[in-house]
């Protein structure tokens, strides 16, 4: 039996991005999440919560969001939702983060120099 397309695509974006995966997906209250930034020290720890479809939409709601935000910042981490879009042509991926986490993602790389 094949891997499931979500399971590959939590299984990729950990890879990727160096987190480490989390129980069953994230479903235990005490482990959320698909991948985080876990026991190392970081400038910008990660909370990733994994979106995967097969449509060629995926609906984001506002209330989602600020939950998944809830839970990041409870953690002290920055919520990212990774998207990939599986259509019949193969995997499109895409990152959903906050404009403000955004820019001070560019200023740690160095291509913005954030004004506070």
């Amino acid at each position: 039996m094949s891997e499931p397309k979500w399971q590959r695509h939590e299984r990729e974006v950990q890879q990727l991005l160096g987190l480490d995966a989390t129980i069953t997906s994230g479903n235990k209250w005490f482990d959320p999440g698909d991948g985080v930034t876990r026991g190392r020290r970081s400038p910008f720890p990660l909370y990733a919560d994994c979106k995967c479809t097969e449509r060629k939409s995926f609906s984001l709601k506002l209330d989602l969001l600020n939950d998944l935000q809830y839970q990041a910042a409870e953690l002290g981490r920055r919520l990212i939702l990774p998207v990939r879009f599986h259509p019949d042509v193969g995997p499109q991926d895409y990152i959903v983060c906050s404009l403000h986490d955004f820019a001070e993602l560019l200023s740690l790389a160095g291509v913005l120099d954030v004004q506070g």
